[in-house]
């Protein structure tokens, strides 16, 4: 029979034996073995084992070759919540990384950076809360980018000039030449017909498509 400091009265379960079975173990909140005062040897080998646990599955991406292809990102389910602070993850509105080694789970990218930045300080390898695969040495750079490139905005094109009236950086609207080296247009220029003798093509966003 378990014991804790929050003293459950009667039949109420201990919330921090809860929170770790549900939360941790992944046991659904429907299952009875969260809720049993105590639990057979059986039923914690089934647990520790991982029985609740999604399968990771390594997945290539398309074109990847070799060993150093990347691992695709899972897609991030409703109940999903992040391995560190266990918060959800679906459509939370905050910057994802994933295990591109391995197992390909999510995280918050924020909680990666600081769980990446403890372990590089205490000389550990950087590794994927889930399935532990190291990330590599570049890890915490990499996770720092990818927070970087989330607080972007996406209409702001950094580092691009424009060719008609020398406003930088271009926002809006990105208009390129196809026939001449770097030489771009925001909305404004383009509309007036700067440079009108060359084909243009068009990006609304930083990463969207040329049209």
């Amino acid at each position: 029979v378990t014991g804790c400091t929050c003293k459950g009265k009667g039949a109420c379960p201990c919330i921090h034996l809860i929170f770790v079975l549900h939360k941790l173990l992944r046991v659904p909140a429907e299952n009875p073995l969260i809720w049993q005062a105590s639990l057979l040897d059986s039923e914690v080998e089934q647990i520790l084992r991982g029985r609740f646990q999604p399968i990771p599955e390594k997945k290539k991406r398309a074109g990847a070759g070799g060993d150093g292809g990347q691992v695709e990102q899972k897609e991030v389910e409703e109940e999903d919540v992040c391995a560190i602070c266990q918060e959800d993850m679906h459509d939370c509105g905050e910057a994802l990384t994933w295990c591109k080694q391995s197992c390909g789970n999510s995280v918050h990218a924020k909680c990666m950076k600081v769980w990446a930045e403890h372990k590089q300080s205490i000389g550990d390898k950087v590794t994927c809360p889930f399935c532990r695969e190291d990330w590599g040495p570049m890890a915490v750079e990499s996770i720092k980018k990818e927070i970087r490139l989330s607080r972007r905005d996406p209409n702001v094109h950094s580092g691009v000039q424009c060719a008609g009236c020398r406003g930088s950086p271009v926002t809006g609207e990105r208009h390129r030449c196809l026939f001449c080296a770097d030489l771009d247009l925001c909305g404004g220029c383009f509309s007036r017909g700067v440079h009108s003798h060359h084909p243009f093509v068009k990006r609304a966003t930083v990463d969207g498509p040329w049209l």
